[in-house]
This record gives C-alpha cells, structure tokens and sequence, in this order.
C-alpha cells in the first residue's frame, strides 16, 4: 500500500467538519472515536478462521489461513482489526507472509501529524463484499488481502484503506508487480492499459496517474490478475479490476507464469 495514498484518503476525512452518511456508508456517530492519549495496549488474538475474513480460502498444500486479531489503542488511535494469517506448509513462507500483513497494517494505524483529533480503524471492505483475508493457498504463491475502515473525528465519512501480500513459496520472499514482467516499463504498460480498459467496461475510472504506484496493490487470482484500483470514494475508494490471464501472457515473464497460475 502506497504510503501518499493513506495520507490523501486520511487527510480529506478528516478536513471536513459535517458529519454526513455518503452514499451507503454511514458515517461513525460523532463521539465515538475518543481515546485517551498513553502508552500502546496491544492485544493480538489468536488465529481463527473468523467469519470476518470472508475472502479466506481453504487449506491447500499443507497451508491453512486463518485470522489474527489486533486491538488496542495507540494514543489519539484506536483499532480492531483482523489480520490475515497462513499456517502449516512452509516456516518461513508462512512466516513471511505474516509479518508482512502485520508491517502492512502499520501505516493504517498511524494519524498524520497535522491532522487533529482522533482516529478508529476497524475492519473494512469494499463495495463488491471483499473483505480482509487470504485468497491463494500454494503451490506457486500464498497471498492475501487486508481492508480497513478509517474513520477521523469530525470527518464526513469513514476512507477504506488496502494492502496486499503476495509471497512465492519456492523462495518466500514478497513478489512485486514488477517482478511478473520480463519487461517491467513495456508489462506496467500494458497492464495499465488493460486496467483501464476492463473499468471502463464496468463504468468506473481507476485512478492511475503512476502505475507503478497506483497498481502496487493486486494478488493473483484464479482468471486473472486483480488489481485493486483506486475510485471516487462514492464507488468504494478501491475496486478490484480483473484483468484475464490470456491477455497478460505475452508479457509476463516465462518463470512466473506457472506462479501465477497453478
């Protein structure tokens, strides 16, 4: 998750001072959010597969998913998020992929420091249902989804926040959207394009102004690569665009075709 896009989305919540419902989000009545500034009290529950993490899939190749859940508050910020989470398989994958959703939820809980007032981040989703959770199990990948709602006092409306996970088993380490490429600029291209073209096919436009940046968040699925777009905040603030393999396959780099698609 881009870092500039946390604090563009956190920043116009919390510059509005009416708090008003925007389309069918509700806005957090106001009061609720208070916390008292101290020391960090961080609770993190054990792994479940909770109800919440509706995008989980099922155990494949020694791999089961599950859920952590982290409550507490951090001075001005309060949080009860559920974390996505791998066991079995292997150690370090699994490993890996944890603590990365967990380094993902970091710059989620943080209130930039010109912004006054409290902040509640809880779990979130987008407006097609996803919801925080794992979405591939083995043999090429785990990967994985976390959503969050961020609500600011006085701000109209609470601004979805998203990071992904996408960890090869072979090597268990993170693969990146310019990793997939043979050619990283001419694939970022096409994929751009390709994005744009399928949004338009739903009747929305993504913001892309760097692709590189602006496509940072996608996990493999199983007819394409998804990419999680960002979109008016009427539409969801993010939007998953699913752009079919076949059309991708002439730019992705040949070692990480089966990867992507076993």
């Amino acid at each position: 998750m881009d870092a500039r896009r946390v604090a563009t989305g956190l920043l116009v919540a919390a510059t509005v001072t009416v708090v008003t419902a925007c389309g069918d989000r509700p806005a957090e009545p106001a009061g609720t959010t208070g916390t008292s500034a101290g020391s960090v009290v961080v609770s993190a529950g054990p792994s479940t597969t909770s109800p919440a993490s509706a995008a989980t899939v099922p155990a494949r190749d020694g791999y089961a998913a599950g859920t952590e859940r982290r409550t507490g508050t951090d001075g001005p910020v309060t949080f009860d998020v559920g974390i996505p989470t791998v066991s079995g398989g292997s150690p370090a994958v699994a490993e890996r992929f944890n603590s990365s959703m967990r380094a993902s939820l970091e710059p989620q809980l943080k209130l930039p420091d010109r912004i006054q007032g409290t902040m509640t981040v809880r779990d979130g989703s987008l407006a097609d249902g996803r919801r925080s959770g794992v979405t591939r199990l083995g043999p090429g990948v785990v990967a994985g989804v976390l959503l969050t709602s961020t609500y600011i006092s006085r701000g109209a409306h609470p601004t979805t926040l998203i990071g992904t996970v996408v960890i090869a088993t072979e090597t268990a380490r993170p693969v990146l959207l310019t990793d997939l490429f043979a050619t990283p600029d001419a694939g970022l291209a096409r994929l751009a394009a390709l994005v744009k073209q399928h949004a338009a096919a739903v009747g929305t436009v993504p913001f892309l102004s760097d692709p590189a940046r602006d496509m940072a968040d996608w996990i493999p699925g199983t007819d394409g690569l998804v990419v999680f777009a960002g979109v008016s905040h009427a539409e969801g603030d993010y939007r998953g665009i699913t752009v079919p393999w076949a059309e991708l396959k002439d730019v992705i780099a040949p070692a990480m075709w089966p990867i992507l698609t076993s």
